[in-house]
């Protein structure tokens, strides 16, 4: 045999042979069905959030199950996308609720009104395209 050849039975190549293999099937990893769900619902809520009661419920329930998927556990990868999507959720429509709320109040302002029938005056003398 030449010696350039690794010999296999050679007490420096036994051990890796055997450490490859002889592993045992890594079986997948468990997805939380909490986890899961918390992802599902946190991506509702998000594209729920212009109805903003709806998407604050939906985003404090996605919360609450990714609460409660850790279980003493590090969070799952569902469940950090949970957590990230019900944050955005909740963020989301507290904003849009606070410009409705905006919104609402300049269309009660009088001086807003007046600037808004000045600006529709304008736009009806405007001549017509064809």
């Amino acid at each position: 045999m030449d010696n350039q050849t690794p010999n296999h039975e050679d007490s420096r190549f036994s051990d890796y042979g055997d450490k490859y293999t002889r592993q045992q099937p890594v079986s997948p990893k468990k997805n939380s069905p909490l986890a899961l769900a918390s992802f599902i619902v946190g991506l509702i809520g998000l594209i729920s959030c212009c109805c903003s009661v709806l998407g604050l419920i939906l985003g404090v329930i996605s919360l609450i199950l990714v609460i409660l998927s850790k279980q003493g556990r590090p969070f799952e990868p569902f469940a950090i996308a949970g957590l990230v999507l019900s944050i955005l959720a909740i963020l989301a429509s507290l904003a849009f609720f606070a410009y409705s709320i905006l919104v609402i109040n300049m269309m009660q302002d009088p001086a807003f009104n007046s600037l808004m029938n000045q600006v529709m005056e304008q736009y009806e003398s405007l001549p017509a395209a064809k």
